[in-house]
This record gives C-alpha cells, structure tokens and sequence, in this order.
C-alpha cells in the first residue's frame, strides 16, 4: 500500500479533495483520504494530483519530422500535405519506431497516461510501453492493385501486433481508414469487420474541399482533387457520398473516434452519437486558419468531444494542458467540462474503462502539477500558463518525475 499527498487531489472534474491523501495498492486506487495520515510515500507540498491525461488522437510517428514541415504550411493546408508526403517517403522505419518513442517520452512528461495513436502499419506495439491506449493501423489506399495488398499487410500486422499487445497488456490495436476521400468505402467496410469490438478511427471533415467532395465525388473539382490525381489516387467511384458515411458509420458494431470534424454538423452526428467521438486538436486548428470549431454545438447535442494534440508536424509539442488552455480561450470552455475534454471522455472514447478519474477502483494513472500560485482553484490553476507537470504515474509508478531528476 502506498500513499500519496498533495494539498489538493481532483477525483474527478466535479470533485475534488484539499489536502487528500490517494491510496495506491497494486497499481489501483484504493481510496481517496481526507485525514492526513501519519507517514506517506510522497508528499507533493504546494502542488495537485490529478487523473492521468488521455490523448485520443495523435501521430507519433510524425514527432520527429523537421521542423519545416510543420513551418512549411504558414495555414496552407496543401503546402503542408506535400511536405508530410515527402517525408513519409523518406522515412525509414526504424526512423518511425524512433519517433514514435520520442512521442511516448514527450507526452508522458506533459501528463499523458493513455493514447488512441494514428501509426504506420507495421510499427512494433512495444514502442508504446508504458502508455496504455490504442494504436491504430492507418489504411490509405484506392483503386484494387493497392486494397488487397494494404489488407494482406494489415492483417500480418494485426494478427502480430495483437499477440504482442496482449504479451503486454496496456495497449490494443485496431485500424484507422485514413478519410473518405483516400480511402476507398471497402476498405472501410473492411476494417469495421476486423475490429468489431474495438474503437476505430477515421479523419473526417477537416477541409472545405473535402466537405464538396463527398457531397458529390464524382462531380468534385478543387484542390484536394487536384492533388489526388497528382498522385495517382483519385478514384470517386470508389468514395463515400455523405449522406451514405454517415450511415455507415451509424451502423457498424465497432465506435469511432472522427478526427477534427470541422465542417460537420450536430444534425448529421446526433443520429449517431452514441456510436462516434469527436476529437478536436485546437492548436492543429487554428494553425490551419480554420473557422470556429463547432465542439460547443457538438457537445451541446449530445456528441462527444474530446481535445488532442493531433501531432508535432502541426503543433509545437505534444502538451494535452496547452490544447486546453488554447480552447479555453478560443472556444470559452469552463475548466471543468475542458478536464473531463482530456480524462474522462477520451478515456471512454478508447475504451479505457478504468482511466479518466482516481475513483477507488481505477487506474493509479496520475499527474502532479505545480501551480504558479495558490491552489485557491484547483481547476483554474491546473489550465494556467504557468502550471507545469512534475510527475506522471501509470498504475502507480512514476513514468516522469522532473523532482527526482
């Protein structure tokens, strides 16, 4: 049994206990404690214990592409996709293993305890250790010379990937179809069959240009067209029109996670919100020069939203604290619901049943943050500028502790 103290811990986001003690036994809470008792493990004097951060949508695989790939878009969404083509080409796979731990190590020290990460097919699942989490096969692909082999490579990835998961125990794996508009509806099909029971994820909406396509792929001329054909793979015969997406996505088995969804509409999703999540990245967002995310409409019908990093090819780092702090002021969120934005609503979106919150029973996945000032309110100070993480524990052991450094 190990305890731990800090002059405030958040239980969840509407609950919260000054001066507490959290009980850590076998890498569970145990209990939350109002007394102060009389020895403990560690004491976080000045600081707040939280529930461990839950980052639904990323790219590690991207976290160490040069920095003028994400300099190169200056909010040209176009210019940007070139440059992460070019550097997918060159990439070597063991460069992407590599990146995807300079991702696990950057996140941890901004408090993240559990990811949903987009990856290269292929990829090792031990590259994630510690994090829990999913890590989703990105399918890309049209036309039948290129879907039958990406689901012969799939698959092997799959079948591996899943023993070495389970070897583990923290992480799952499942698919993410790229977007409708690089992935054909087959693949779609396909992948929701091969991950029934498990989250999956997709892109969905992020661009004006995509929104008129899938209005109408066949009749589809702008940018995005353009740049697909450039590169071989415009096939609209092969797409999803919108209406018919959407339908899909409301009947398949599986959730889904949708990435960025700036140009959907709470009409479209509410038929099937219990079946998706919305994971919104605002830093991603306004880099891109995009019109107000609609998360506030979203949430307000009953769809899940969640705040994420999308990756460091688009921000400056992988910090889920900084997302919130930049929708609290872009989207005027209250702290409370931005909280539950990165613990409990992503943790949920993956299926993490026991992440989200240090209610006895859960996870001893937490996050030690140093306030700048007095811990007058505990929310509102977590989300300040000035507040930094100086620990992160998954299932009760630190991951990250700048003090024992």
């Amino acid at each position: 049994m190990r305890r731990f103290r800090a002059d405030c811990i958040v239980v969840t986001p509407e609950r919260f206990i000054r001066d507490g003690t959290l009980v850590v036994d076998e890498g569970v809470v145990r209990d939350v404690e109002r007394a102060r008792p009389a020895s403990v493990d560690r004491e976080f004097k000045g600081k707040v214990i939280v529930p461990g951060l839950v980052n639904a949508h990323t790219h590690f695989d991207l976290s160490l592409a040069p920095a003028s790939v994400r300099a190169a878009h200056q909010g040209n969404f176009f210019a940007w996709l070139r440059e992460i083509v070019e550097y997918r080409r060159r990439a070597s796979l063991e460069e992407l293993i590599e990146a995807v731990r300079a991702g696990v190590r950057e996140s941890i020290r901004f408090g993240t305890v559990a990811v949903g990460d987009i990856t290269t097919i292929g990829l090792p699942p031990a590259a994630w250790h510690p994090l829990r989490g999913v890590i989703f096969g990105e399918l890309l692909g049209t036309g039948s010379d290129r879907i039958e082999p990406l689901k012969q490579q799939a698959t092997r990835w799959l079948t591996a990937a899943e023993a070495a998961a389970q070897r583990r125990g923290r992480i799952q794996v499942s698919l993410s179809p790229h977007a409708p508009y690089t992935t054909a509806s087959t693949l779609y099909r396909w992948a929701a069959r091969q991950c029934p029971s498990i989250p999956l994820s997709t892109h969905l909406l992020e661009l004006p240009d995509e929104a008129a396509i899938l209005e109408n792929p066949a009749a589809a001329d702008n940018s995005l067209v353009e740049i697909l054909k450039n590169y071989g793979v415009w096939r609209p015969e092969e797409l999803w029109p919108r209406a018919e997406l959407f339908r899909f996505l409301g009947s398949t088995p599986a959730t889904w996670i949708l990435a960025h969804c700036n140009y959907a509409t709470a009409a479209e999703l509410h038929p099937i919100a219990s079946r998706v999540c919305v994971a919104y990245c605002p830093r991603t967002h306004a880099a891109f020069g995009h019109a107000r995310h609609p998360c506030r409409t979203l949430s307000e019908a009953g769809i899940p939203v969640v705040l994420a990093t999308d990756s460091k090819a688009t921000a400056p780092n992988l910090s889920l604290l900084a997302e919130a702090r930049a929708a609290l002021v872009r989207d005027r969120l209250e702290p409370t619901e931005a909280l539950r934005m990165v613990t409990q609503l992503p943790a949920a979106a993956l299926g993490l049943k026991h992440n989200g919150t240090l209610v006895p029973g859960s996870h001893a996945d937490f996050v030690v943050i140093a306030p700048r000032g007095p811990v007058d309110d505990p929310l509102r100070a977590l989300f300040d500028p000035g507040a930094r993480v100086v620990a992160t524990f998954i299932a009760g052991e630190a991951v990250f502790d700048a003090e024992l450094r």
